[in-house]
């Protein structure tokens, strides 16, 4: 597969916890396609749901050099949930944030890797509510 010179981060975890009932996990990678699985168990288990994600595919957390996070949508509670868990992160691994603004994750980590989105590159991230 031909590596994308659009995608500037070798490997991105995206989060999205907009939805009240669900929580969206995707992985970019450059040479491979995107994964996205969807978790039932709402954001509060976020981390845990993170851990499983990454342990199921094969990635550990230490390889991801961006992360990527839905700051709108549905529940803010959610937002919130997942924009702390991200912030978090991004302040442990000394990580870039990408601010996804909406829109449903699998198209919006597909427009991304394809170079068709170009999202605001943060070190903290907040609301957009």
């Amino acid at each position: 597969m031909k590596k994308h010179e659009n995608l500037h981060f070798p490997k991105i975890l995206a989060i999205d916890s907009s939805d009240r009932e669900k929580v969206t996990l995707g992985l970019i990678q450059e040479d491979q396609e995107n994964i996205v699985s969807e978790f039932d168990n709402r954001s509060q288990d976020l981390a845990l749901n993170i851990e499983t994600f990454l342990k199921k595919n094969g990635v550990v957390l230490s390889e991801i050099r961006a992360l990527a996070v839905t700051r709108n949508g549905g529940s803010l509670t959610g937002i919130r949930m997942g924009i702390a868990t991200t912030n978090t992160l991004a302040y442990m691994l000394n990580l870039p944030i990408l601010e996804l603004d909406s829109g449903e994750l699998t198209q919006e980590l597909g427009r991304l890797k394809n170079g068709k989105l170009s999202p605001k590159v943060v070190k903290q991230t907040t609301p957009l509510a």
